[in-house]
């Protein structure tokens, strides 16, 4: 039976297994380094976790449900906004909505990426499994840095918001996409590092490559319909 960790007695790794200084060898230099620093790993671990614990095990059931709802929204929004549009586009003919959906999908698509890649190359796994006093309420059975959800809920929010330009569509977004944040710990699927990761990865992928898009675009005669675009007539 998993027992709360003892920050006192060492530092935990990402897979929740104590580092013991006091069994270090003096050529281990990594593991040297981290003793070193251990005061100040230990905090950082122990308020991380305390943190989490405050939002998942004193929560209010009462909200359970609707986080469950927001949480689940995310994957579903972040693709089916794009896809939307595309019908939209060929339903209409309006050029400007099959870049929208373009940029769009493409974002999210490159943070689902990256969040994937990071995913399985850090291999950490989820807290409700290294502590067994968090509780599971939502789905999450791949590795957990960083948060996919929060990655794609940013992406999508990034992206529109970059095509809008209006705060009546950027406040809701960004408003929906720290909401599925934390639902992902208020829910005990991921750690605070976890979502603030997902975060930083879903704006850069997003504004990335609405940038890198939009100018390559604008070299072609798709040019005229991007918003603000220099080669607009």
């Amino acid at each position: 039976m998993k027992q709360e960790p003892d920050f006192s007695a060492g530092v935990f790794d990402a897979t929740g297994s104590m580092i013991d200084c006091k069994s270090i060898g003096r050529k281990a230099l990594l593991p040297l380094l981290i003793c070193e620093f251990m005061p100040l790993l230990s905090l950082a671990g122990n308020t991380e976790l305390e943190l989490l614990r405050a939002i998942n095990t004193d929560r209010n059931p009462f909200f359970d449900g609707f986080f469950k709802v927001i949480t689940d929204s995310a994957p579903v929004l972040s693709f089916m906004i794009p896809a939307l549009l595309i019908v939209f586009l060929l339903v209409t003919g309006n050029k400007q909505q099959a870049l929208t959906a373009l940029i769009a999908g493409v974002s999210v698509g490159i943070a689902a990426l990256i969040s994937t890649i990071l995913k399985f190359w850090i291999d950490r796994p989820r807290p409700f499994i290294t502590y067994e006093f968090i509780e599971k309420l939502s789905v999450g059975g791949s590795p957990s840095f960083p948060s996919g959800h929060t990655t794609d809920a940013f992406a999508l929010a990034i992206v529109l918001a970059l095509m809008f330009r209006k705060w009546w569509v950027i406040v809701p977004l960004f408003l929906w996409a720290a909401l599925v944040g934390y639902s992902r710990m208020h829910l005990g699927v991921h750690y605070p590092s976890d979502v603030g990761a997902g975060m930083v990865i879903g704006l850069l992928a997003g504004g990335l490559s609405f940038v890198g898009l939009k100018r390559v675009i604008s070299w072609g005669r798709l040019a005229n319909y991007i918003p603000g675009s220099s080669s607009k007539k």
